[in-house]
This record gives structure tokens, C-alpha cells and sequence, in this order.
């Protein structure tokens, strides 16, 4: 049977009397927006479906036809949706600031978001930077792979006017420098360890000793799609949290991903967000493994997380925000 979604806050249900102006909600079919027909309310157009009350007892009009909530809630109603979905802001919030630099840090915990991805990578004397390429070419005015160069050389570009002129002069952060104001600011970062880097055993460890430096250890997780690397973390420090990136979900990376349970962590698959499937999370409760989802960019993605999932690294505003609204499924 097709769902039809009604997006409807039921905190915003219960704060309305029925003398109270209705709340309006958008409705959804199979992720799509209905095209219904509108009216106009004090200047603001609303989809005719609304609901009102003060308490529980709500009525919901749909279709034309009332349904009304109880506290059980009908057989035919799902309250779905993840208000709890933790949202990872994705390179900082690069949407308005340059990705992974301090100011997208910034921006994202000045955006609502708890939670930061980056991507590290080792300079040519050995110091950890941000930067998601291999190369500067793209985020910089200047050209050449990260590792052949040295810090200092690396300081020398602009990481910010590719983005917009209030960010010129931005200069490429170091991970001692990212971990500091994350933890200034309240922020816990995911590290991402990209598997087209050549990270030895040594740089690894080196990592984890740094974050666990700033005291940031328990709030930090690492990434990765290569298993090897997250196996050395877990080998080295058996409290780490763990994400194994995935693509598409399989009975053996979900096995390779519970491997890396210690007794003493968290692990969990973090998977492509458009290919996530009933049976994909089947197989992530088999191995008794969390989910979480990359990259969210729009807002239907967002509302098609599937309450199994636990959290969402995005490129929008925090979604959280998005999902807040209680989603019910009328079959």
C-alpha cells in the first residue's frame, strides 16, 4: 500500500485549541508533495489539511475526512520520523562558509548543529590539516597535492575567496586547531580517514593521541571506508567510536563492521542515504549495528530518513529542525 505522509508536529497539535487559528501541514505521497488546492490566510498560503486541539483528542482533516488521535493512536497511524536523529554537519556548514576551515565550524554550531565532519590529511613535515582533496587546487588559489607541501607552504594560500569575499585570507586549519574549537564551542567532530589516503600505522595512532590530547576522546568519532584503518584505531584505543562508510549496505560489510566491536565502543555502518532499504536494516539488526546516513542535501531526502536511523551527516540546515515534526503514515 502507498503511504501517505501528513507532516504534521504533534507538539504543535496539542498546543492549539480548536477557537485557536489552525496549524497547517504539508502533505506528502510516497515523498512527494501533493499538489492540492490552496487557500489564503492572512497572507499566508496553506495546503488544506489542519489540525487542532489542546489536548489529546486531536482531529486531523484529511482528504476531508476526520481522523481523530488518541494517545494509543489508531492501527492505520504511525507516528514515525527521528526527532532524536543526531545531524553531522558535513565539512563544516559549507553551504554558506568554505568546507572544512574554522569559520564552517563555526557556522555550523552557529546553525544549530552539535556535530562536525572533516577529512584529515599529513602535510609533507608530518602536521595533520583539513582539507577533503588530496590536492589544493579546488579549495584554494593555489595548486599541488597537500602532502608534497609543508605547513608553512600551505599557509601561504587563500582558503576562503573561492567561496566569497568575506572569507579571503582564510588559511587551512590544522587538526590541533579544529580540535580546540570544537572543544571551545561545544562541538564533537567526526573524523573522517579517507581510504585514498596512505595513513601508517604510526600516523594513526598519532591521530587518536592527539585527540585524546584535547581531552576529546569521548566525543569524537572516526570514519572510514577502509575497515583496515579502523581496525588499527581499534586495536590501538578499544573505546573509539567507530563508523564504517558504505556505499550499499551487505551482509559482509555489515559482518566486517561488527568486527570491530570491542566491548567497550560503539560501532555503527554509515551508509549512502538514497540506498538504504528494508533489508539493508535487516541486516544492520542482525549484526545489532546502528545506522547512520550520508549526505543529506535536500529536504525530501530528510524527511525519507527511516526512523531506524540513528544519524544523518548533511550538506543542508540541520535537519533536525526538518524532523522535529512528527511524521504520521496514514495507509
Amino acid at each position: 500500500m502507498k503511504s501517505k505522509r501528513i507532516i504534521s508536529a504533534l507538539s504543535a497539535i496539542l498546543m492549539f485549541t480548536a477557537s485557536a487559528h489552525a496549524t497547517t501541514v504539508d502533505v506528502y505521497v510516497d515523498g512527494q508533495l501533493i499538489d492540492t488546492p490552496a487557500y489564503n490566510n492572512n497572507g499566508t498560503t496553506y495546503v488544506p489539511v489542519r489540525a487542532v486541539s489542546e489536548n489529546l483528542g486531536a482531529s486531523v482533516e484529511w482528504d476531508g475526512q476526520s481522523v481523530f488521535i488518541t494517545s494509543g493512536m489508531p492501527s492505520k497511524f504511525m507516528l514515525a520520523g527521528n526527532p532524536n536523529l543526531k545531524t553531522i554537519s558535513h565539512r563544516g556548514f559549507c553551504s554558506a562558509a568554505p568546507e572544512n576551515t574554522l569559520p564552517a565550524f563555526l557556522a555550523a554550531k552557529l546553525n544549530g548543529f552539535n556535530y562536525v565532519e572533516c577529512d584529515i590529511s599529513y602535510t609533507a613535515d608530518g602536521k595533520i590539516v583539513i582539507i577533503h582533496d588530496s590536492t589544493i587546487d579546488r579549495t584554494s588559489n593555489g595548486s599541488g597535492k597537500v602532502s608534497d607541501m609543508t605547513l608553512d607552504q600551505l599557509r601561504q594560500y587563500d582558503f576562503g575567496s573561492w567561496k566569497s569575499p568575506s572569507y579571503a585570507g582564510t588559511t587551512i586549519p590544522t587538526l590541533e586547531e579544529f580540535l580546540s574549537l570544537c572543544k571551545k564551542i561545544g562541538l564533537m567532530p567526526y573524523i573522517e580517514l579517507k581510504d585514498t589516503e596512505v595513513f601508517t600505522v604510526e600516523q594513526l595512532q598519532s591521530i587518536v593521541n592527539i585527540v585524546n590530547r584535547y581531552g576529546m576522546l569521548n566525543n569524537t568519532t572516526f570514519i572510514s571506508f577502509s575497515s583496515d584503518f579502523l581496525h588499527t584505531l581499534k586495536n590501538y584505543e578499544r573505546t573509539l567510536r567507530l563508523g564504517l562508510l558504505v556505499n550499499k549496505i551487505t551482509p559482509e560489510n555489515a559482518a566486517d563492521a561488527a568486527s570491530l566491536k570491542t566491548g567497550d565502543n560503539d560501532v555503527f555502518l554509515d551508509a549512502c542515504a538514497g540506498y538504504v532499504t528494508y533489508t539493508d536494516i535487516c541486516t544492520a539488526i542482525d549484526n545489532a549495528l546502528p545506522i547512520e546516513v550520508w549526505t543529506i542535501q535536500t529536504k525530501d531526502q530528510a524527511l525519507a530518513i527511516d526512523p531506524y536511523i540513528t544519524g544523518a551527516t548533511t550538506d543542508i540546515a540541520n535537519i533536525e529542525k526538518i524532523l522535529k515534526d512528527s511524521v504520521i503514515y496514514v495507509d
